[in-house]
């Protein structure tokens, strides 16, 4: 641990604790104490880093746009050497979830930054044996039930319809090292590609975290001067039918607050296994649905 997260914790609790975590060799309970500071502080979205994640939602859709004009790989894994796709899809097919991070990149092959947020942006695959793609769409088209509900959704609604777009409200819980419940909304579309391809888009348009959840004394928070573990969360699927079920994948940006120099080495390892838990919950309750 560096000489400034050591001041850090030595400032909030006692020596006697401290040396009790590194005689134990519990380095996880250090970095428990370091983030609950980290999670009572507030934070406030801004207009830069809101134009920021625009900025990199822009990329992102402009690249999947330019790999449909130039008939590029449909799905990620299709990128794989043969070899180490093959292996890829033995793995798909005995039920495993596949996820990997993602980047966006500016003109110059440089990541986009985002200033006073952090994106955690990836990518996963789920395969969903003996199903076509019209059955596949018609259910995914309709709000989860209880017994395929996904652990991080609450509840779930289509607000309302029109064609293939809908508005589509979730209640979210996210637990690490705090537990956060969110009311959100997004911008859903559906659209057919080939009798093989579609794909479908979500936008969140609404992330306003809930106090006191299931309580009386439940309340919203401002949107954007809350906690900030979630801003924005954006999702990108695509859907390719094979012989024996079909494959989905999943591209998800989720914007929230920046995490402190001082602790940032200690809460993103946190950070990631959270959204890499929960792209893989995700997918697997979709598999779920058809099992």
């Amino acid at each position: 641990m560096s000489q400034a997260v050591t001041t850090f914790v030595l400032e909030r609790h006692s020596i006697a604790t401290v040396r009790l975590f590194f005689r134990a060799g519990v380095f996880v309970a250090a970095i428990a104490l370091a983030s609950n500071g980290y999670a009572s502080e507030e934070a406030l979205l801004t207009p830069k880093t809101a134009a920021d994640f625009a900025k990199y939602v822009a990329a992102v859709e402009a690249r999947r746009a330019r790999d449909l004009a130039a008939n590029e790989p449909f799905l990620d894994i299709e990128r794989q050497p043969p070899a180490q796709l093959a292996r890829t899809m033995a793995a798909l097919r005995r039920g495993e979830v596949i996820v990997t991070r993602g980047v966006a990149r500016d003109g110059s092959s440089n990541e986009i930054s985002i200033d006073g947020g952090l994106i955690n942006h990836w990518r996963g695959t789920v395969f969903v044996p003996h199903v076509k793609l019209d059955a596949l769409m018609r259910v995914l088209q309709e709000p989860q039930t209880d017994k395929h509900k996904q652990e991080d959704v609450l509840s779930s609604r289509v607000v309302s319809r029109d064609g293939d777009s809908q508005k589509v409200f979730l209640r979210l819980r996210r637990t690490k090292f705090v537990t956060v419940v969110y009311d959100t909304e997004y911008d859903v579309d559906y659209k057919r590609l080939s009798g093989e391809r579609a794909f479908s888009n979500s936008i969140s348009t609404k992330v306003v975290e809930i106090e006191n959840a299931g309580t009386p004394k439940e309340r919203a928070l401002p949107e954007g001067n809350d906690h900030g573990f979630m801003w924005r969360l954006n999702s990108y699927w695509r859907y390719q039918q094979l012989d024996d079920g079909v494959l989905v994948e999943i591209e998800s940006l989720t914007l929230s607050r920046s995490l402190p120099a001082i602790i940032g080495p200690l809460i993103r390892p946190i950070v990631n296994s959270t959204a890499r838990e929960s792209m893989t919950r995700t997918l697997a309750s979709v598999r779920a649905r058809f099992m």
